[in-house]
């Protein structure tokens, strides 16, 4: 059976719950019918258009590719891993097996959160002011596009990545905020199918 679509309001929230994102894009993933794909989106979209114009205008900025929207972000595999290591702390040579199994570090992270094998740093370390939110990703970009080259810059990125991994609330989140930060969504549309369904 086909996986349902469903748009539990927040209309009461100041901001966007990440996991409206996440959950969208994860349906997106795991739904093989293009018009099935294509009806997610829209109501996806009318939802944060109701909202406001700037959570639609944000969602698809993510959406297709931040690379072309935050032109100084370039989070590579290299601060995606050492951000991964530092939040979870997993067992040793367990990104590696991983990364051999699935190819894709989205994935590897939402295994390593969802897992079980790992000690959870997150919980320890972070103290949860308010729930995940889409304007924490933003936010998060923002600081590291502002950031210029010169010594610290690697791990002060790792530093941004490490506390937007630490408010995850679930292994979806994990997934596809690790797949927004890398350009990757690897849901199966490309950037016209979301612009069509804008």
């Amino acid at each position: 059976s086909s996986p349902t679509f469903t748009i539990t309001p927040y209309l009461h929230l100041p901001s966007i719950p990440f996991t409206l994102i996440s959950t969208t894009l994860h349906l997106l993933t795991t739904t093989p019918s293009r018009l099935k794909k294509h009806s997610i989106l829209t109501n996806t979209l009318l939802l944060l258009l109701t909202l406001s114009g700037s959570y639609f205008l944000t969602f698809l900025k993510l959406a297709t590719g931040i690379n072309g929207h935050y032109k100084n972000v370039n989070i590579g595999g290299s601060v995606i891993s050492q951000a991964l290591k530092k939040t979870y702390t997993p067992k040793q040579g367990r990104v590696s097996e991983l990364s051999k199994k699935y190819g894709d570090l989205g994935t590897v992270c939402g295994e390593i959160y969802g897992g079980g094998d790992s000690k959870r740093q997150s919980k320890l370390n972070f103290k949860k002011v308010e729930s995940f939110k889409l304007h924490h990703v933003v936010e998060g970009l923002e600081v590291i596009e502002g950031m210029r080259g010169g010594n610290g810059v690697v791990g002060k990125k790792v530093d941004v990545v490490n506390n937007l991994m630490g408010r995850c609330e679930d292994k979806k989140s994990v997934v596809f905020l690790v797949r927004i930060l890398m350009s990757n969504l690897r849901v199966g549309c490309t950037v016209l199918s979301f612009l069509d369904a804008a």
